[in-house]
């Protein structure tokens, strides 16, 4: 499984797409976007549009998001419902900082309130969830706590 990912937009998607399809046609892989606001990509293309070439294609097993502030991440997955029933949604955020070129972190941040952060991004789609940049192990344990919680009520 190949993750592709951290990816700002869609021509380095659809890129990454064709190169897989050409060099590595029996390779599986997931298409995971880092976006700047709860729609577009970091580069400014719609989400929704930058994931197609993933959603054409079926060696990609998984589309979603990457290294984006957890806030925007409920508001990215509902701009892909469209493709729900296509491909399963993957989410891995960062803590909620923001990376400033130069600089580095602006804020030491921790990811909050993981419980309903994790039962947003199942109600909405996610099949996969995880963390990025500066997500700590005892952040993603309390997402596996999380997920047990909703398997036992059903709602995944």
């Amino acid at each position: 499984m190949f993750a592709f990912e951290t990816i700002p937009g869609a021509k380095e998607g659809e890129a990454l797409v064709q190169l897989l399809q050409q060099e590595f046609p029996q390779q599986k892989a997931w298409l995971s976007f880092t976006c700047k606001d709860g729609s577009h990509t970091s580069h400014g293309e719609l989400l929704v549009d930058a994931v197609k070439s993933g959603i054409d294609c079926d060696q990609i097993t998984h589309v979603g998001v990457n290294c984006v502030a957890p806030d925007l991440v409920e508001s990215l997955l509902l701009s892909l419902q469209v493709y729900r029933d296509k491909k399963p949604f993957i989410v891995y955020p960062n803590s909620g900082g923001f990376w400033k070129s130069g600089k580095g972190w602006d804020a030491d941040t921790k990811l909050s309130n993981i419980e309903s952060f994790v039962s947003s991004c199942v109600r909405n789609g996610a099949k996969v969830i995880g963390g990025c940049c500066k997500v700590t192990h005892t952040e993603i344990e309390a997402m596996r706590i999380a997920l047990d919680k909703l398997k036992l009520r059903g709602d995944c």
